[in-house]
């Protein structure tokens, strides 16, 4: 699988475009929906799916050649990452006014990201554009109790960092906002199998 990934990469980079060429970039907000494998549910106990909500930017060479545009570009994000606990602990914590009561854990944690790829969209059909990323994913999740600072806190390194590959439809919402409808398959066991997201660009 990673030489599929390096093959991918490569064929991006010497994907021929000619004419000339525009530096653009945009910023917006992201929210996946994953799916999580089955032995990391099993083994640690949390639910089928994930809720990933962020923020990413992304930078595009844009290039115009005949009757096509082609533009490269490379996205970096980060997400805010809820997973439902099937297997929560309770404890008792102290509040602001020095209240006492119980909590209980969520697996809750973030994720870095960096993508890189190719978009294509024929000059007949302005507001659609279709494509194809490789990335990289950092995932740091816990079980723990949610703005608790002395908090008992489990690590769940099932969760881990991982390879993929995302391919993508974009549209046009309006003049200034886009949107980006994608699919995500990962390689190698990073505790999700696959995802479905949507990005929302200014």
């Amino acid at each position: 699988m990673n030489k599929l990934i390096l093959y991918c990469m490569f064929a991006f980079v010497f994907f021929k475009v000619e004419a000339y060429q525009i530096d653009l970039s945009e910023y917006g907000v992201n929210y996946q929906l994953l799916q999580v494998d089955n032995k990391t549910k099993t083994e640690i106990q949390v639910g089928d799916l994930a809720h990933a909500l962020g923020l990413y930017y992304s930078y595009m060479p844009y290039k115009y050649s005949g009757h096509k545009y082609k533009s490269w570009q490379s996205t970096l994000g980060g997400d805010l990452v809820y997973i439902q606990d099937n297997s929560s602990f309770t404890q008792a914590v102290t509040g602001n006014n020095n209240n006492i009561s119980n909590k209980s854990s969520n697996v809750l944690g973030y994720s870095v990201y960096l993508e890189t790829g190719l978009s294509m969209r024929i000059k007949s059909v302005k507001s659609l554009q279709a494509g194809l990323m490789v990335g990289y994913k950092y995932n740091d999740i816990n079980r723990t109790i949610f703005k608790c600072s002395d908090c008992n806190e489990e690590s769940l390194d099932a969760f881990s960092h991982s390879s993929y590959l995302k391919p993508f439809v974009a549209f046009k919402i309006s003049n200034v906002i886009k949107g980006k409808l994608y699919f995500s398959y990962y390689f190698q066991s990073s505790g999700f199998t696959n995802g479905l997201g949507l990005q929302i660009s200014f």
